[in-house]
């Protein structure tokens, strides 16, 4: 583990208020990493859709068939989106003239073709929306926007095992909210990495440390003469466990296996915080339920935050476990998977903690980032904040590289 005791931050200032320095990331970050997307669960039926923005390309993800794709949300016709709301379920078809796409982007139906245009079928290969490759790790939806690149499993690298087991693990139901944050996408991942924080800004709604017996953080000092950041995004990923005494663990059972009476542990026994390169995090609390963070940066002073937190998944446990387990799932599938009785308050309830925390952090991160552009020196950073030095050193030595690379 690197000592950084009195090293300036790496990254100069200008870069979290910088336009031009944003769209250097959009291109060389952002675009060439799998950005993750939705959930599975989204997508069951046919014609499901969702759609969002990756480095400022409109993006949907929709259910063709059967078949899960990646397009650009725009139609080939007269630029309208396809898909104008942010989920739903109707056909791959424009809303504006009604062109009508199939699961490879082809215009299979655009009406009055030979009163109004004509177009001919060879010409409608060259009107196909543009496709992104889209990957799926259990009930994970990634997509990528570079047609080229790693796989999936290579850019996760060792922790795919851990994000598989996740995937398998979550529940089909969610609470969402967007977080509207006016700050750089990279203080907000500062803030990930940051755990002397806690203290000071969430001193009543943090989590209470006294049933902790052992945190460590398990992740990769940065080698700038040995890593290629398009090959070696694995080693960007970071982890941090927490290990809670017997007495906690058994508090935490006793608190929550009435709500969830299957849990996934295996992986998870205590507290999970997983940093996936770039901009996501998944947290879990004894596998019981799962924080996902998805950081979506806007522009460079703003950035959108999408919260999701699932239970661990009940349903597939049934007829598995024991007679009294089986009641207890039927029970859970009764009420808290009936969404309109009690599934949407009771994650709510659940949800509210992780949010308050969220507001505190953005309060003050939005607070460093009012005053970025009046400061020309560097920060500091002692031994405790080297996770955070590592990912600067890494993201500042992509840009730069690639930066150089452009000049050429």
């Amino acid at each position: 583990m690197s000592d950084i005791t009195n090293k300036r931050t790496v990254i100069p200032p200008e870069y979290y208020t910088s336009e031009s320095l944003f769209e250097v990331e959009r291109e060389r970050l952002f675009n060439t990493t799998w950005q993750f997307f939705c959930f599975k669960a989204d997508l069951k039926n046919e014609n499901d859709f969702v759609t969002r923005e990756i480095a400022g390309i409109p993006v949907v993800v929709h259910n063709v068939n059967g078949q899960i794709a990646a397009f650009l949300n725009v139609c080939s016709h007269r630029f309208s989106p396809v898909q104008a709301a942010d989920k739903g379920n109707r056909r791959l078809i424009c809303p504006y003239h009604g062109w009508q796409y199939n699961n490879e982007g082809y215009p299979v139906g655009i009406p009055h073709n030979l009163a109004f245009y004509p177009i001919a079928e060879e010409e409608k290969k060259h009107l196909c929306l543009q496709q992104f490759p889209v990957e799926l790790c259990g009930n994970l939806v990634f997509v990528r926007i570079n047609p080229d690149g790693l796989s999936l499993k290579e850019q996760m690298g060792e922790w795919w095992d851990l994000l598989s087991d996740i995937g398998q693990s979550i529940d089909d139901i969610y609470f969402h909210h967007k977080i509207e944050a006016h700050c750089n996408w990279k203080l907000l991942i500062h803030n990930v990495f940051d755990d002397i924080h806690a203290e000071f800004v969430h001193p009543v709604s943090s989590l209470d440390p006294t049933g902790y017996v052992h945190t460590y953080w398990e992740h990769h000092p940065f080698e700038a003469e040995q890593e290629d950041l398009h090959r070696d995004y694995a080693l960007r990923h970071a982890k941090f466990n927490v290990e809670y005494s017997d007495d906690c663990v058994q508090y935490n059972i006793n608190t929550y296996s009435r709500y969830w009476p299957i849990r996934h542990t295996d992986k998870i026994p205590g507290y999970l915080h997983l940093y996936l390169w770039p901009n996501a995090l998944i947290t879990s609390h004894m596998g019981y339920w799962f924080n996902f963070v998805h950081y979506h940066p806007i522009s460079p002073d703003k950035t959108d935050i999408y919260y999701w937190l699932l239970p661990a998944r009940q349903t597939s446990a049934l007829k598995q476990g024991s007679d009294k387990q089986n009641k207890m799932l039927t029970q859970y599938m009764d009420e808290i998977l009936n969404f309109e009785k009690i599934g949407p308050d009771f994650l709510f309830q659940l949800a509210t903690g992780s949010l308050k925390i969220f507001m505190e952090d953005i309060r003050a991160v939005e607070g460093a980032q009012n005053l970025l552009s009046s400061v020309s020196k560097p920060g500091i950073l002692g031994q405790r904040e080297n996770k955070l030095y590592e990912f600067e050193r890494a993201y500042y030595h992509l840009l730069t590289t690639e930066r150089q690379k452009a000049l050429i």
